[in-house]
């Protein structure tokens, strides 16, 4: 072989070249990022729907069903998986794993451009939002106030929680879990709209109506331009309860004689509970490169620089932390490579009895392995427990191939011939076979 052959002539060369190798393994060990399990997700994009009020049954008929039919020609589509529930559609659409995911929610968003024109005109905008990873959750957030009720919680997660923590890097969105949107509810009066002639679509039609803020224009001067906004004359539930739902025919009805309105939450159907109080949660989504411990410190980090500046009585406190996991499976791993090797190393020792030829696996175990990080890093994998795994598995691959090479120049050596001879005799005899079994 000729590597063993070079080595054999140029000792120096060939230390320095393993010195190299664990010098540039190091360096890819340290760059490597850090995960349980392999990134083996395809791209997906996922769209999201409100139609409030509707059922289940209708929104999958004049949303998701018009919004499948467009996205289903697109191009590179693996499957599309769709939830239909009340006042929501959901659909994610799985890429082949050759798809740029960029490219792929381009066109999902050119497609679904073109089906809002069949939807409802009371459907929110769909949302178009991409996820290269799995879109697992790896850290929870638990935000709690003695001060706040929810509906405040939440416009302060929204307003300030939420924004800054996607600024960390590596963060790809933030899902707010138990969430209490501030809304304004008009329940209506069932026997009164019969006795008035009215139906629960005039109503609506009337608050759309009036319940606008319109541009108003503007007032062009030699020196500036000024802006004109007509603004909204509803702002409070006593005004609301003063809006003018009919003027004629029949007696003059505002929207106070046919309806109770009250603010609150938007849904109260779901609630997130941690220690057993009510509280909201604040997700954090990775991007499909980032490493999740990384990502958790950031965001830990970001906790702590908030903290002094929350509100009187607000606490926020980590719950379900992935690292946890990640960190202990991985130095269980650690350490079963290491048990590995000294084992192997401590049974060559006894058998053989030579530390001279126990000292040669001892030094290829070590330099293979930190080695093989520049070949991981090559093919962009990550630090996980399958290639750990690899790692122990090959453990025994290098030990074995040493111990033949080494008993095989032990052999030549108790023939008589000189060290260096003994060396490049047993490694030419056995190198190819070693090679051609290893691969």
């Amino acid at each position: 072989m000729i590597l063993s052959e070079v080595s054999v002539r140029r000792p120096v060369f060939a230390f320095v070249v393993s010195l190299l190798l664990v010098v540039f393994g190091l360096l890819a060990w340290l760059n490597l990022p850090l995960r349980e399990y392999p990134d083996v997700s395809r791209p997906q994009v996922n769209i999201s729907t409100s139609y409030i009020g509707a059922s289940p049954e209708v929104v999958e008929l004049r949303v998701t069903t018009p919004l499948e039919e467009r996205l289903s020609g697109i191009q590179g589509v693996r499957f599309i998986e769709s939830t239909s529930a009340r006042n929501t559609s959901r659909i994610s659409i799985t890429f082949e794993t050759t798809r740029n995911l960029d490219d792929a929610a381009n066109d999902v968003r050119e497609a679904v451009a073109r089906a809002a024109r069949a939807l409802p005109d009371e459907a929110g905008a769909p949302s178009v939002s991409k996820s290269g990873a799995r879109g697992d959750l790896i850290l929870y957030i638990i935000a709690s106030s003695s001060n706040m009720d929810g509906v405040e919680l939440t416009d302060y997660a929204q307003r300030t929680l939420k924004e800054r923590l996607e600024r960390v890097d590596g963060v790809s969105a933030v899902q707010i879990l138990g969430a209490r949107d501030y809304v304004l509810r008009v329940n209506l009066d069932i026997d009164r709209l019969n006795a008035l002639g009215l139906t629960p679509q005039e109503v609506a039609s009337a608050i759309k109506r009036e319940n606008l803020e319109l541009r108003g224009g503007e007032l062009t001067g030699p020196q500036r331009t000024l802006q004109i906004q007509i603004p909204r004359g509803y702002n409070s539930v006593a005004e609301f309860r003063s809006l003018v739902i009919r003027q004629a025919p029949g007696p003059l009805v505002r929207l106070g004689d046919i309806a109770q309105i009250s603010t609150g939450a938007l849904d109260t159907d779901e609630m997130f509970r941690a220690d057993a109080q009510e509280v909201i949660a604040l997700g954090i989504e990775p991007i499909s490169n980032a490493n999740p411990l990384t990502v958790i410190d950031g965001v830990k980090q970001e906790i702590e620089a908030l903290r002094p500046f929350l509100p009187e009585g607000t606490d926020l406190r980590t719950s379900y932390d992935v690292s946890t996991f990640i960190k202990s499976a991985i130095s269980e791993v650690y350490t079963t490579l290491a048990i590995a090797a000294s084992l192997v190393i401590l049974v060559i020792w006894v058998f053989l009895g030579d530390l001279r030829a126990t000292l040669i696996p001892a030094l290829t175990v070590p330099i293979s392995l930190i080695a093989a990080c520049l070949a991981i890093l090559g093919f962009d994998f990550s630090i996980n427990l399958l290639t750990l795994l690899a790692m122990v598995l090959a453990i025994g691959l290098v030990v074995d191939d040493t111990i033949v090479v080494v008993e095989n120049i032990h052999h030549h050596l108790d023939q008589g011939k000189p060290p260096l001879l003994a060396a490049w005799d047993g490694i030419r005899e056995v190198g190819f076979a070693v090679v051609a079994t290893t691969l």
